[in-house]
């Protein structure tokens, strides 16, 4: 009973999200806290509900192809799977899973790691670089950046269109090659 209370314990306290279901009909067993404040679900909903009836895979597909990888005993480790949480809202997680026997019925051990703000955080990023770079090559200035060795590592649309050149021309040469006698005395 004691091994029993602290295998409860920790896995109630586990920061990631851990689910126990039915490997047969995808039936609740058992999930965690995280999984109640990250999915929205209070335990009393889902335990003994099949996780299909939620829609909480946001691609079934998803659900299907980690169990055709545990079937032929491939490891399940750190997908990227996004989920749908109670409120409809995308949790993206790294999911990882195991198959486990309780009480003799085969089971899914699922340990999602959420990871939806750095993938939001990701996406900001990636927006804001590519802001920053139609700025850069549509405004029609002549526009170089150099690394230490004072090669070009980026050049202005208008940068190439008013020296007649091509980008893979350019890019890795000294920018003093591109110097003429009036540049030279500025």
């Amino acid at each position: 009973q004691k091994e029993k209370e602290k295998f409860s314990l920790a896995f109630q306290t586990v920061p990631s999200v851990l689910v126990i279901a039915s490997l047969l009909d995808g039936r609740y067993i058992e999930v965690n806290e995280a999984f109640e404040r990250v999915m929205g679900y209070r335990r009393d909903e889902v335990v003994g509900q099949s996780s299909l009836a939620f829609h909480t895979w946001r691609n079934p597909e998803d659900r299907t192809r980690v169990l055709r990888a545990l079937a032929h005993d491939e490891k399940v480790r750190n997908l990227e799977i996004a989920f749908r949480s109670k409120s409809g809202a995308e949790v993206v997680g790294l999911y990882s899973a195991e198959i486990i026997e309780i009480a003799g019925e085969r089971c899914l051990l699922s340990l999602v790691s959420d990871i939806t703000a750095r993938k939001k955080a990701e996406e900001e990023l990636r927006q804001s670089e590519e802001r920053y770079r139609r700025l850069y090559n549509e405004t029609p200035v002549m526009l170089h950046s150099v690394d230490a060795d004072r090669r070009l590592v980026s050049v202005s649309d208008y940068w190439l269109e008013s020296l007649g050149y091509e980008r893979r021309e350019v890019l890795g040469r000294k920018s003093t090659e591109f110097h003429t006698k009036e540049s030279c005395r500025y």
